[in-house]
């Protein structure tokens, strides 16, 4: 009874917090960082860019982006392998909808003007656990930079 009365005074805060879980929210987070560290360094550029794209994708506020930002650095420092990872965001992000997942995580790589061979490697290894083809990766690396020369 003690439980239930607390719940209704649970703060939207929260509510807000937990639906994080719900959405994939931190699983996608997670992945945008691990791009973003792929040449070992997470520059300014690439961190504004992820925030961007996260605030934008689950429509969050400030507190709730550094509340997702943090747990997807604890589950980056615990989970050692991609398959779980993207297992994970399987569960919320529809097929239709990984192409722009994918496009989102180009916008990171490119956002520092850099792009490695270990960041060309691991898309491809992100597309095809994302059950998405080589062609897929292509177009959408080619989409988001016709987008940024518009710029």
């Amino acid at each position: 009874m003690f439980s239930n009365l607390m719940n209704i005074f649970k703060s939207k805060e929260n509510n807000d917090n937990d639906q994080s879980f719900k959405n994939g929210a931190v699983e996608v987070a997670c992945i945008f960082i691990r791009v973003g560290k792929l040449d070992n360094h997470l520059v300014a550029s690439e961190k504004e860019k992820i925030n961007a794209l996260l605030r934008k994708r689950f429509d969050l506020n400030k507190d709730n982006l550094n509340f997702i930002l943090t747990k997807a650095e604890e589950m980056d420092a615990m989970l050692n392998d991609n398959v779980q990872l993207t297992k994970k965001i399987k569960k919320h992000i529809k097929f239709e909808a990984r192409f722009d997942l994918l496009k989102d995580i180009w916008e990171i790589i490119l956002a520092d003007e850099i792009k490695s061979h270990e960041e060309q490697a691991y898309m491809r290894l992100l597309c095809n656990l994302l059950g998405l083809s080589d062609k897929d990766n292509a177009v959408a690396r080619k989409d988001v930079l016709r987008a940024n020369e518009k710029k």
